[in-house]
């Protein structure tokens, strides 16, 4: 298992035996010369799961929706700009706090400032959006091959724990990369660590746990107001998921849940699916006058500005997670903890239910309005999609969501279904970019089937996506909502502009029929909502990746979305 050729394979062998031994097993690999001693030794190694990508701006995606089951994912690349285009990954994964795992080739410092063929500086190249950056000596430099190891521990440790997000591990290798040299000088230590099957070092970690004094205090408080609205934000772990909504429940409140919170598609009475739409017409109730937000933030920009008007006097955000989430600045009480921990040791009164049942109503409302409108016709509708989908889609199918109108349209248009569909999204930077990458991730790192739904720019922006969809073990379903455009500047003030086609629209008369086909994908084009839930439904059954293309109008989508009323 540990290649003992040369000093380059060797430390290359203990660094990826020693993620393998942290649990990192998920390798996204691209082609390189000078990361040659990595990949062989990824290659090598039999506990370790290798998916070769060509672009390494794909790559990193991948591993960026590999990294939102929790795991974390590593990326090995060769030296100079492909170093650079793992950029807009990492920072979604940043942004989200999601564990990715770095590694990156690079010239010998010999090399460095001199003109040397695919040599930039890679030392620090992410600055801020990692956190923590290692850049290792040549491996016949001496370097205690103890430290290399630690450094890997403590790499996969920061990775993975509060605030979790990226780490670089960059290191030096001098030619020859590889050679036939005997490594003589290895020392009891490693030996031992070889023969023992477990990391060089143990962490263990503790979990975020309030003091009963902040359980107490918060308690008593709650108890004097009424008007109280519990948020779920986003939360990816369902034990918190569930322990918020039965604090919900047993103190009889409102919950508002964010379309990444595990609960948007819940059945409850104590579940306010459609809070969107009831603020962004002005029939709500009476202002709260207390929120217990949980988790991170919303996607809702309506809810946020509402919050941000009423400036609730109480509000308190609780989390694991330590990173401030408070674009209004109008959280008044900041507690990290655990979500399940704290929802199970509140002590509160149950609320008299009035401001509940005044939520319920146009709630129940908005259900109906929405259901008059999905029976008002059988032409494909962005409105229309989530329920369509949400109605057909098999329970332990995974769904990943694009930016910009489609998780937007998810949040405001739900189905009540008590479905237990999990749901991810890029929304760390909430970037178009990767989403097709990502999803094939997000697939692999649950092993399971997957539903992507994205706008046409989204599917264009990451087209070599599909040489990944096309291999992954999971199948995977991509609905492209083709408007011929960007939908969403629509409903942005810009709309009027005189400029406003050619520059902010980008309209375009590509289709993505032969998309699929260079890529091997089966195609669907449904003409009508009837015909796309035969087409997805036959498609499930082929066990096939494909491509459901639906054609939509931006102009009539937009009237749809400013016509819908309650």
């Amino acid at each position: 298992m540990i290649n003992r050729r040369c000093d380059n394979s060797f430390n290359a062998s203990l660094v990826i035996e020693e993620l393998v031994r942290n649990g990192v097993v998920q390798f996204y690999i691209s082609p390189g010369s000078r990361s040659t001693p990595l990949t062989l030794a990824a290659a090598e190694n039999p506990n370790a799961i290798k998916t070769i990508c060509y672009d390494e701006r794909g790559a990193a995606y991948a591993a960026v929706g590999y990294a939102r089951t929790g795991k974390p994912a590593a990326l090995i690349c060769t030296s100079g700009t492909a170093v650079a285009n793992y950029l807009p990954a990492v920072v979604e994964a940043s942004y989200d706090r999601l564990p990715l795992i770095i590694l990156t080739a690079d010239r010998p410092p010999e090399l460095w400032e001199c003109s040397a063929n695919q040599t930039i500086d890679q030392v620090n190249i992410f600055e801020k959006y990692t956190r923590r950056n290692f850049n290792f000596p040549a491996a016949e430099s001496g370097y205690p091959r103890e430290s290399l190891l630690s450094s890997v521990d403590y790499a996969v440790f920061t990775a993975k724990n509060s605030p979790a997000g990226p780490v670089h591990l960059n290191f030096s290798f001098r030619e020859p990369l590889i050679s036939d040299d005997e490594v003589n000088d290895i020392s009891d230590n490693i030996n031992k660590w070889e023969k023992s099957g477990i990391a060089f070092t143990q962490y263990s970690a503790g979990n975020n746990i309030p003091d009963e004094k902040t359980i107490e205090n918060i308690s008593a408080k709650l108890k004097n107001f009424n008007n109280i609205i519990i948020i779920a934000g986003r939360m990816r772990k369902s034990a918190d998921s569930e322990a918020v909504l039965k604090l919900s429940e047993s103190l009889n409140l409102p919950l508002f849940p964010d379309i990444l919170s595990r609960l948007k598609f819940s059945s409850s009475d104590k579940v306010i699916n459609y809070y969107d739409r009831i603020i962004n017409q002005g029939i709500q109730p009476q202002n709260p006058d207390f929120i217990l937000h949980f988790g991170g933030p919303v996607i809702s920009k309506a809810l946020q500005q509402y919050l941000e008007r009423t400036n609730p006097p109480n509000y308190f955000l609780v989390n694991n997670d330590p990173v401030r989430i408070d674009q209004g600045n109008i959280v008044k009480n900041r507690i990290v903890a655990d979500i399940e921990y704290f929802c199970d040791s509140i002590d509160l009164k149950t609320g008299s239910g009035e401001y509940l049942e005044s939520w319920a109503e146009l709630n129940i409302a908005a259900q109906s309005a929405l259901n008059t409108h999905l029976q008002a016709g059988d032409d494909l509708s962005e409105i229309a999609l989530p329920a369509d989908l949400l109605d057909i889609i098999s329970s332990d199918e995974l769904l990943f969501l694009a930016s910009s109108m489609p998780i937007r349209d998810f949040d405001m248009f739900p189905l009540r279904n008590d479905a237990n569909t999990k749901v991810a999204a890029n929304r760390g930077a909430s970037g178009i970019d990767g989403v097709i990458s990502s999803a094939c991730g997000f697939a692999a790192g649950n092993g399971a089937d997957c539903t992507l739904v994205c706008g046409d720019l989204s599917a264009l922006h990451d087209l070599n996506g599909l040489e990944l969809a096309s291999k992954i073990r999971e199948k995977l379903t991509i609905i492209i909502i083709n408007n011929h455009g960007g939908g969403i500047f629509n409903f942005l003030p810009v709309s009027g502009e005189e400029h406003f086609r050619e520059y902010f629209s980008t309209p375009h008369n590509l289709g993505f029929e032969n998309a699929a086909a260079m890529f091997g994908l089966d195609y669907y084009k449904p003409a009508n909502r009837a015909e796309f839930r035969e087409q997805y439904t036959r498609s499930g059954r082929s066990g096939r990746s494909c491509i459901i293309e639906l054609i939509t109008n931006r102009d009539r989508n937009f009237e749809e979305h400013r016509n819908f009323r309650i």
